[in-house]
């Protein structure tokens, strides 16, 4: 995510208050490998943002959506996707 994690928080607690009673909001995060800049493409761009604006470009990552920024409300979570394990998702087959 490009805001740390306070700032997520701060986010999501406005828009839980913000929110009619029965609304959903979607979200998704980026495991640990953002913002430890493991991925040769995201080193780049993130090596261009330290560069340019003088940041990291990914100041968060949780690999556990459950356990992360969306726990900090009263919602009830539902995990639709991981990335990380096999299957199809979001209508494409990910191996």
């Amino acid at each position: 995510m490009y805001v740390d994690r306070s700032s997520n928080v701060a986010l999501l607690k406005t828009i839980d208050i913000s929110s009619a009673p029965g609304r959903e909001i979607w979200g998704d995060v980026g495991g640990q490998a953002l913002p430890e800049v493991t991925i040769a493409a995201f080193k780049q761009v993130d090596e261009l943002s330290q560069t340019e604006l003088g940041t990291h470009l990914f100041r968060l990552g949780e690999d556990n959506a459950m356990h992360g920024v969306f726990s900090e409300l009263p919602w009830i979570l539902e995990l639709t996707a991981d990335l990380g394990k096999f299957g199809t998702h979001f209508d494409h087959t990910i191996i």
